[in-house]
């Protein structure tokens, strides 16, 4: 896994190029489509909880975004709040965990 050093002047694009370069390196290639989709999934599910229903209420009469839909699924669903880090998820600043050797 990339670790990078809290001084570290990396650019995003430099760093997306060395995380596309790491990728690149998962192999067989079902593999690395697994890891980035259980990397999506888990972030979308830890970003989406929000206990702010009345700015989803807007956007949801407006036609709503992406994350409000996803937030009304997971509110009907019973998830009405980010998991702490101390639940196994989330071990990165808050961001979260996924078993990638990336």
């Amino acid at each position: 896994m990339m670790v990078l050093p809290s001084d570290s002047n990396c650019t995003i694009l430099e760093l997306g190029g060395r995380l596309g370069r790491e990728l690149r390196g998962v192999v067989p290639e079902a593999r690395r489509w697994k890891v980035l989709a259980d990397f999506w999934a888990e972030f979308i599910l830890f970003l989406a909880p929000s206990s702010n229903a009345e700015i989803h209420a807007e956007k949801l009469t407006a036609g709503g975004e992406f994350m409000t839909h996803l937030w009304a699924l997971l509110t009907h669903a019973g998830i009405l709040e980010r998991p702490s880090t101390t639940d196994g998820v989330g071990g990165n600043n808050g961001a979260p965990a996924h078993d990638s050797p990336v």
